[in-house]
C-alpha cells in the first residue's frame, strides 16, 4: 500500500506470515499504470466533451456560465463515463509497457490529434483570442497543479479546523459583486499590456469577470 500517514504502522500489519510492504514516497507517477497516460487520455475527452456540450448550449443563445451552470453533477459523472470509455485499448496496453520499459511506438499522434480537435472547438467559443496547442496543453496541466498530495489529504482528515469551512465563526469582510468586477476589470487591463501575456491568462480572468 502508499504510504499516506493515515495507515497503521508496518508492524502492526501482521498475520502469521503475511505482512504489509509500503510503497516508496512519491513514486505514484513512476509506478501506477493508470498515471502512465491513461488518466491524462481520459481528462483530454473530458475536456473535449466539456467544449462540445458548450458550443451546444451557446448555439442556443445561452452564454457560457449560464452554460455551466446548466450542468449537474450527474451530467459530469456521464461525461466521465464517456471519456473512460473513449479510451483506447492501445492505451492501457502502452501504460503497461511503458511500467516494465518495455520499448513501445509513441502514441504522440493519438495526443496531437486529440489537441488539434479540442483547439478546433475552443475557437468556436465567443472570444477574440486564438487558442493555439500551447493553451490547450495549459488547461490540460491545469488540475495536476491543483493535485493534493496523500500527505495533505491526511492531513485536512485528521486536522479538520484547518480546512476552511462555510460554518466558521471568523468573520470575514465581503467584496461587493461591484468592487470585485472593478478590480477584474483592472487586473484584465493591466495584464492585457504585459508582454508575456496569454491567452489563457486573459480567458481565465474574463471567466471570472463574467461571473461577477
Amino acid at each position: 500500500m502508499d504510504n499516506a500517514p493515515s495507515h497503521p504502522d508496518a508492524s502492526e500489519l501482521v498475520s502469521g506470515d503475511i505482512k504489509a510492504v509500503f510503497l516508496p514516497p512519491n513514486v505514484t507517477s513512476l509506478i501506477q499504470p493508470l498515471d502512465l497516460g491513461v488518466l491524462e487520455a481520459m481528462k483530454r475527452h473530458y475536456q473535449r466533451r466539456l467544449l462540445q456540450v458548450l458550443l451546444t448550449w451557446l448555439d442556443e443563445g445561452i452564454t457560457v456560465t449560464a452554460a455551466l451552470k446548466k450542468n449537474t453533477v450527474k451530467d459530469v459523472s456521464y461525461w466521465i463515463a464517456l471519456a473512460w470509455d473513449d479510451v483506447r485499448v492501445s492505451t492501457l496496453q502502452k501504460s503497461w509497457r511503458k511500467l516494465f520499459q518495455i520499448q513501445t511506438r509513441s502514441n504522440e499522434n493519438d495526443n496531437n490529434n486529440c489537441v488539434a480537435e479540442i483547439v478546433n472547438l475552443a475557437n468556436q467559443l465567443p472570444t477574440e483570442l486564438l487558442i493555439n496547442d500551447e493553451d490547450v496543453n495549459e488547461w490540460f496541466m491545469q488540475d495536476q497543479k491543483m493535485e493534493l498530495t496523500d500527505d495533505a489529504i491526511a492531513d485536512m482528515v485528521t486536522n479538520p479546523h484547518n480546512v476552511a469551512d462555510d460554518d466558521t465563526d471568523e468573520i470575514v469582510e465581503k467584496i461587493s459583486h461591484s468592487d470585485g468586477l472593478k478590480a477584474l476589470e483592472a487586473a484584465l487591463a493591466y495584464i492585457e499590456q504585459q508582454e508575456e501575456l496569454t491567452p489563457a491568462d486573459v480567458l481565465h480572468l474574463q471567466r471570472w469577470r463574467n461571473r461577477s
